[in-house]
């Protein structure tokens, strides 16, 4: 079986958005290999640490999010056009400036 890495490269890059937090940490519970590549691509930090996240690089970050999109969205007409929510808040935002952030609905209202 020939293995295009680069396609498996993508499936580990689109759900690393999905996990984002504290900016652009991601979890990494992914296949060590995968992480390597993406690391040597300059997409992400060095995986190979004691810490349980990964940090996305500018590139990494815009892409993660680009193939998630991609992969994982459902077009639904005209609306497929507009983005289904914002891009993620600065990390230097203040805290409550933005309120709490849904990866998949957006903004939610504070409780």
């Amino acid at each position: 079986m020939d293995i295009d890495e680069d396609k498996i490269d993508d499936a580990v890059l689109a759900p690393l958005w999905l996990t984002l937090h504290d900016g652009r940490r991601a979890w990494k519970g992914f296949d060590w290999n995968a992480t390597d590549r993406l690391f040597k691509k300059g997409l992400i930090g060095d995986p190979a640490s004691k810490t349980k996240s990964l940090i996305l690089t500018d590139e990494g970050l815009q892409r993660s999010e680009e193939l998630f999109r991609e992969l994982f969205m459902r077009p639904s007409g005209f609306l497929a056009m507009t983005p289904p929510f914002p891009s993620r808040p600065k990390t230097n935002a203040r805290p409550g400036e933005y309120g709490r952030m849904c990866a998949m609905t957006g903004p939610t209202a504070e409780r």
